[in-house]
């Protein structure tokens, strides 16, 4: 796989994730780091990603190893910017985010249109289960939701308008807690690449 072609792919997974049209978002005010699983059965981007996030509002960092690529995604809606850094090469690329981005589970599904099913435990942890349904009233997937708004397991039907795949996201090893400013800056000494 390219360089380039692996960019691609990471960015369409595991940043810009748009499985239905958002609503004005909700920032979360919660602080936390896991490890987000994302699986996906079929289409061109099939199998398992495992990334370790930080999340601060509505800024995240993603660093995720896919195979001897080690990478950094850190999206910062507050600024419409995400930097995608390799740090074997002390690079970044830059791309442009509109203002509805969000990290928070807006970015997955309209809240408005969630639908309580019932409670449940993930990964230990207390939440409820919505159905979410798109802006034409048919089935999109269910969202497990903590006390604290943090989306602990996002399952995604197949989209046969859109083409896209089912996806599952699940975060494990959750640690809610304030999280490290410059986690969420562009490091010094890295080069801007095109």
């Amino acid at each position: 796989m390219t360089r380039k072609r692996l960019w691609q792919w990471i960015v369409s997974i595991v940043v810009v994730l748009p499985f239905i049209e958002l609503s004005a978002a909700e920032e979360s005010k919660v602080e936390y780091a896991a490890t987000r699983i994302i699986q996906s059965g079929s289409g061109p981007f099939a199998g398992e990603v495992s990334s370790q996030i930080y999340v601060s509002g509505n800024k995240e960092r993603i660093e995720t190893q896919v195979g001897s690529q080690y990478m950094i995604t850190i999206v910062r809606p507050d600024k419409h910017v995400a930097w995608l850094l390799s740090p074997q090469e002390k690079t970044y690329q830059e791309i442009a985010i509109d203002n509805t981005f969000s990290v928070n589970h807006e970015r997955y599904f309209d809240r408005s249109k969630l639908k309580m099913v019932g409670e449940e435990n993930i990964e230990g942890i207390k939440t409820i289960k919505y159905k979410a349904v798109s802006a034409k009233g048919l089935f999109a997937g269910h969202i497990w939701l903590s006390e604290k708004s943090i989306p602990l397991k996002i399952k995604k039907a197949d989209d046969k308008v859109s083409g896209q795949s089912a996806v599952s996201i699940i975060l494990r090893d959750l640690q809610v807690g304030l999280q490290t400013p410059s986690l969420f800056e562009l490091p010094q000494g890295f080069k801007k690449v095109p």
